[in-house]
């Protein structure tokens, strides 16, 4: 059966890869490695994921061929048959590594097709808004429904930057619970790219994950929409419950909705100069 594994990158989303029997896989951060993990203490070629076949059954392995280690269940690992479903440590990076049958191929298919149609249907519907505040409403359902976000928003700001002020504001974002994300936020809109906070990471770069981890919030991702070369504002969905990562598919999907909505936006403006013009 293949395998996926799936690691954090830099900026907190998780990226997966499929691997198939038959093949072996060099991990590292290596450009020659055939999974690519950028990290200053993954070496170029860390490890090597590959199947072994005994008695007509296939096992996966992983043989550690880095200067700095791979682990698994707190020991050190050299050559090691992998559980159907674990956590590896290549150094300090932490992988989930599971085994996936067809059924579950297919299934993510599915969802994958599944949540392109509901992006076309949510594309029809922001280009009919009206109004600003009917966009807030779509980006919110289509982040709940799509990405299966328990809380989303489409946050619109002015030249502060004030979460508190922003178009779209919600009242859960005023509560402790909600204090964590703040930074996740203001990350996305200083470095204009998506931003991912979850439990299957190590993402030492946020020194509000305990605070984000504290206060229950289990997944939290943040692209931000931007118009005219500048961050007009974000769309904020987080989880705390349930799913405890955001994929770069997901990631790639809501980017698709923020420059949807960051179109739309401007032809709103563009409008209302316009009107603005012919009253005079």
């Amino acid at each position: 059966m293949p395998l996926q594994l799936a690691y954090a990158n830099e900026q907190g989303v998780i990226t997966e890869h499929l691997m198939y029997e038959g093949t072996s896989y060099r991990l590292g951060r290596s450009r020659q490695a055939d999974i690519v993990i950028q990290h200053p203490q993954i070496s170029r070629l860390h490890a090597t994921i590959k199947t072994d076949t005994h008695n007509s059954h296939s096992h996966w392995t992983i043989d550690d061929t880095s200067s700095n280690g791979c682990f698994l269940g707190g020991r050190a690992i050299k050559h090691e048959t992998l559980p159907d479903n674990t956590l590896v440590f290549l150094g300090p990076v932490p992988c989930q590594i599971k085994r996936l049958s067809l059924n579950d191929l297919a299934q993510q298919d599915s969802v994958y097709f599944w949540r392109k149609q509901q992006l076309r249907q949510f594309e029809k519907t922001i280009y009919q808004s009206r109004d600003t505040s009917a966009m807030l409403d779509v980006a919110r359902h289509s982040m709940i429904q799509t990405l299966g976000c328990e809380r989303a928003a489409l946050l619109l700001f002015n030249e502060q930057f004030e979460i508190g002020s922003a178009m779209g504001h919600e009242d859960w974002m005023d509560t402790t619970q909600f204090s964590g994300s703040r930074t996740v936020i203001r990350h996305a809109i200083e470095t204009r790219q998506p931003v991912a906070i979850g439990d299957v990471q190590a993402d030492q770069q946020f020194n509000a994950r305990q605070s984000i981890v504290r206060f229950g919030i289990k997944a939290a991702l943040c692209v931000p929409v931007i118009a005219e070369n500048r961050v007009i504002g974000v769309l904020y969905g987080d989880n705390t419950q349930g799913r405890q990562y955001f994929t770069v598919t997901d990631v790639k999907l809501t980017q698709l909705l923020a420059n949807m909505l960051s179109l739309r936006l401007l032809f709103h403006s563009i409008e209302h100069n316009i009107s603005l013009v012919t009253e005079i």
